[in-house]
């Protein structure tokens, strides 16, 4: 893959922070839901006194049916459960505490560590902040990056430009020496270029076939984060 440096962007930028997206970026997230349902169904099944496979099955299939929704409600009483609204919350708590069995995509974890040595890094992750939490937790990425953003914690969910806006802060570095890296082409890309952050999207996870939009376009598309290294000398200084 061959990358062209934009011509609109100042050749003499040299980036020195990276932030990235989590969700779709650094894993996927779908991975999560998985576990989740895991943990959800074994809950169900032993109230229900069924097998937990019966269980998940009707979760995953009504998770490619219907999503997240009230998908709960629907499995409580789908095996003749009663979804009370304390129940339902007991299961959503389960779901988002649950002890997590996900992994980063092939090969990030020894990029983070590689880009850790010339570059700050942080992430910023949009999502319930107990959840994203936890996912953070089982993924160890506390120890990779300098900085993470919880954009729910901080009343501010993407597109809203705060959660960046936040990590740029923190390193005390301008926007133009920064590169946000994202999936999603306005909760991501959108909210970077507004504040003149270099801009990469990854074509990975559920909105990897969204197509880029004109007012968002970002400054360089990659297949997966992994690539990110074959850029990032096209931002230097020469």
């Amino acid at each position: 893959m061959s990358f062209k440096k934009p011509s609109h962007l100042n050749p003499n930028n040299t980036i020195e922070v990276i932030v990235f997206d989590l969700d779709d970026t650094l894993f996927e997230e779908k991975n999560f839901v998985l576990s989740g349902f895991d943990a959800v169904a074994a809950d169900i099944a032993k109230t229900a006194t069924i097998k937990k496979e019966i269980v998940f099955n009707y979760l995953l299939e009504e998770f490619y049916k219907k999503g997240r929704g009230k998908i709960f409600n629907a499995t409580l009483k789908h095996f003749g459960l009663i979804d009370t609204p304390d129940e339902i919350a007991r299961l959503v708590q389960l779901y988002r505490q649950h002890s997590a069995d996900i992994a980063f995509y092939p090969g990030v974890k020894s990029l983070l560590k590689r880009l850790h040595k010339n570059f700050y890094l942080a992430v910023v992750t949009d999502g319930a902040t107990e959840t994203q939490t936890n996912k953070v937790k089982a993924l160890c990425l506390q120890e990779l990056v300098d900085y993470v953003v919880y954009c729910w914690e901080i009343g501010a969910p993407k597109p809203d430009t705060k959660g960046y806006a936040m990590a740029l802060d923190y390193f005390n570095i301008p926007a133009n020496h920064t590169m946000i890296i994202g999936d999603h082409p306005i909760n991501d890309i959108g909210a970077a270029k507004k504040l003149g952050a270099w801009t990469t999207r990854v074509h990975t996870g559920r909105f990897s076939q969204l197509p880029n939009l004109e007012r968002t376009k970002p400054d360089f598309d990659i297949k997966i984060v992994t690539d990110i290294e074959q850029i990032l000398p096209f931002c230097h200084r020469s």
